[in-house]
């Protein structure tokens, strides 16, 4: 059980980081929060799935006669194949949190919509203006 605790504690820590960084690279906003919350779902899937291999010989003995067959020793092949499940966990839950952060972290607020469509009616502007010059130039 404290093997557990502490997969969590790391993996939480992972987590938030990871979901940072996404939400940095996507769309250039912070959002904490929501890191923390996708943290704690990334934390609890793999030590989740820790914990259950580690409680049940049926999910990690499979895994573990793998590494056996090639030599490896039981207690380091028993430790492989726990490692192997919370890979596979943890790919699952970064793809969850990819998406998950970039949908609730890169929604635009209201202002960044506001100062969109103003930086767009001005480039239009713009466009329209030099049209208009480029009209009234005499041809030679």
């Amino acid at each position: 059980m404290n093997a557990t605790i502490l997969v969590f504690a790391g993996m939480f820590c992972v987590g938030f980081v990871l979901s940072l960084i996404m939400s940095t690279m996507q769309c250039s906003k912070r959002g904490y929060a929501i890191s923390m919350q996708e943290g704690l779902f990334f934390s609890a899937m793999v030590s989740g799935i820790h914990w259950i291999a580690t409680a049940f010989d049926s999910v990690r003995l499979p895994f573990a006669r793998v590494m056996m067959m090639f030599g490896t020793a039981p207690e380091k092949a028993e430790a492989m194949g726990i490692g192997y499940l919370m890979m596979l966990m943890s790919w699952v839950g970064i793809t969850r949190m990819y998406h998950s952060t970039e949908v609730e972290v890169c929604k635009p607020s209201v202002d960044e919509m506001a100062k969109v469509k103003a930086d767009l009616m001005k480039e239009l502007a713009e466009k329209e203006k030099a049209k208009e010059d480029n009209e009234k130039k005499p041809t030679s």
